[in-house]
């Protein structure tokens, strides 16, 4: 029952998916379905079978998608869940994803602890005024450059996104999608007023 429910809200979620293919859309319904009944699990442990673990390694490597499309599918999701709510807020945050040292990895940054390496994490989530969380409208995932350890090296870390003396402009330009999002929940919400004024309005026409 459980299993079915999971998958039931997973479609539902990502119902304006669109991978490019039928079968890629499927392959992250069940990945997400699966790894979100055992969040606390790694992927070997949360999916049994070995070839379905191979499969979701295979999807993750897919250079023929984006997972920020991944992201937009629950972006639209959320957008739905605000709407008929008078007040919403939107909120914002970056933390940081830690990897453990191996031998040969790519794609990693510097981040805030010394030494260690992983990624930055921008997320901007829309919560109710009741304090629940109604889901994510962006989401920007970077890996940080690596910087020489000389003098002044920690206050460039707590800083910067990059060298010394370079403005991480780039941050805000590629969020303003995010905020362009956010307005259009203050949209919804005006038009929802507009609707309401215009109903009680009629209402009071008709009783006279």
């Amino acid at each position: 029952m459980r299993r079915r429910k999971m998958k039931e809200w997973v479609s539902s979620e990502l119902k304006t998916l669109d991978l490019g293919d039928k079968r890629l859309n499927l392959r992250c319904q069940k990945i997400v379905s699966d790894l979100s009944e055992h969040p606390e699990q790694s992927v070997p442990q949360a999916i049994a079978e070995e070839s379905q673990v191979q499969a979701c390694y295979e999807f993750w490597a897919n250079r023929h998608y984006r997972g920020q499309q991944i992201i937009e599918a629950h972006r639209d999701a959320t957008l739905e869940r605000v709407k008929g709510r008078k007040v919403v807020l939107v909120v914002q945050d970056t933390t940081e994803i830690e990897f453990a040292p191996k031998k040969g990895r790519r794609g990693l940054g510097s981040i805030s602890k010394q030494g260690a390496e992983g990624l930055k994490v921008h997320n901007t989530l829309v919560v109710s005024d009741e304090g629940v969380p109604l889901g994510l409208i962006g989401q920007k995932v970077w890996a940080r450059e690596k910087m020489r350890r000389s003098k002044g090296y920690q206050e460039r870390i707590r800083k910067g996104d990059g060298e010394p003396g370079v403005k991480v402009l780039w941050r805000g330009i590629e969020r303003l999608e995010d905020y362009v999002t956010g307005w259009k929940i203050g949209q919804i919400q005006e038009t929802k007023k507009e609707q309401t004024k215009e109903r009680k309005k009629k209402e009071r026409t008709k009783e006279r």
